[in-house]
This record gives C-alpha cells, structure tokens and sequence, in this order.
C-alpha cells in the first residue's frame, strides 16, 4: 500500500471499525491526493459507513439493541439537518425507553444518566439540582445535553478514566472504550494530557468531529505508517 492508503486504512478501521476495501482504499487516497486528508475525513464521517456503525454503536451503549431501519433513518436525517452527532445520544438518553430502563422515576433516570455519562454514582446535590429541573421543565434531553457537554463529560471524552491504561481492541460506543477517550481510541496515547482537545471540544461541543481533527494530526499519520 502507498502511504496514503496506509492512512486511509487505518481511518476506516478506527472510524468503520474494519479495513477499507479495494476500492476504498483507491478511492480515497486519491481524494488525499486530489484535494486533501481533511476532506477525505469530511466524507466518511458524512457516509453510510461510518453513520451506521456509530448510530447502532449509541444504540447498543444506551438501550442495549440494535436501531430499526427507521430509527437509523431518522437519526441519519437529524444529523443531516443539525450537523451534531451527538445528539443522538441526548435523544436516546432521552427516550421513554431510557427512562423506563432507568427505573421509571427522576430520581433513577438522572442517576443513570451519570453513571453512562460520566462513569460514577452522582452526588446527592446533583440529584437535588437536576430533579428540581426535571421537575420545573420535564425536558430530559437538554439536561442529557447539560451533561453530555459537562466539562467533566468533555475530559472524558479525550482523556478516559484514570484507570484506564490500554488502547487496544477499542470500539466507538462500547461502554469500556469510551471510558478510554478519544486519545486512546484515535492516537493510542493512554496518557496525554489533552487540554487542547478539551479546550476544543468545549468551543463546539463537536465530539465526532474532534476525533476527525485527531486523525489528520502527525501522531496519527505515524501510527497509520508503523
């Protein structure tokens, strides 16, 4: 393979979670090549390809089964018509299928929340604070986005838990994966200090899209060539 089907390969099996096939592999080196490495990410996160196995993966980490074709299409048109992948989780956090996982109450959906959110129990002033909002506007979804873009939720996202020390076999939307952040996931660096990324990611709250900017990085294309 020349060095931008290395790369592009590598894309597909961090993003796609599988290799790029022949014609992929051709194909997009030669959208490197013609125009640049950042639009070639654009494309994939933008494809069926990707959008499938990121939509079912949020589908798997939140309600534990796979989307239907018309909740994929739905979520697909979403996206289309907001550019935020992540809202797809908020509108799964806050589906009634959700809060009837959760245990049907305030009290257990917000406990919920934080424990697939943040990955830790919730304190006793954050089920006081956020059951006041439940209970003054019973908008589930902007306070799933309240946490969704915490700054707690945007240190996670790219750093992981503390405990975390491997960055391998790692899967977009597995609850254990996420727990490693996107600095795991994309750049195998377990433990990088990532201010930069989570400045980043708390300027747009884009999480898709930051790990997009991580594989056009140097790092990345180094990994992409051992």
């Amino acid at each position: 393979m020349t060095a931008d089907e290395k790369w592009v390969d590598r894309v597909y099996r961090d993003f796609v979670l599988r290799p790029a096939t022949a014609s992929e592999l051709s194909s997009g080196a030669a959208l490197v090549a013609s125009s640049s490495p950042q639009t070639f990410i654009e494309f994939l996160l933008s494809s069926d390809a990707f959008l499938d196995r990121y939509i079912s993966a949020q589908y798997g980490r939140y309600l534990y089964r796979w989307p239907t074709s018309s909740e994929m299409s739905d979520a697909k048109a979403g996206i289309s018509a907001t550019g935020d992948l992540l809202a797809v989780e908020s509108h799964l956090i806050a589906s009634s299928e959700y809060f009837e996982y959760a245990g049907n109450t305030d009290a257990d959906f917000i406990h919920a929340v934080i424990v697939d959110v943040l990955f830790r129990q919730p304190t006793s002033q954050e089920l006081i604070d956020y059951g006041a909002t439940l209970a003054n506007t019973g908008d589930r979804e902007t306070l799933a986005l309240e946490v969704l873009r915490s700054p707690e939720s945007n240190a996670l996202r790219v750093r992981g838990i503390a405990s975390q020390v491997g960055c391998l076999f790692l899967e977009w939307g597995d609850p254990v994966s996420a727990q490693a952040g996107l600095s795991c996931i994309i750049l195998d660096q377990a433990t990088a200090d990532g201010s930069t990324w989570i400045a980043e990611l708390a300027a747009d709250g884009q999480y898709v899209a930051l790990a997009g900017r991580m594989a056009l990085t140097s790092t990345y294309w180094d990994l992409s060539q051992a």
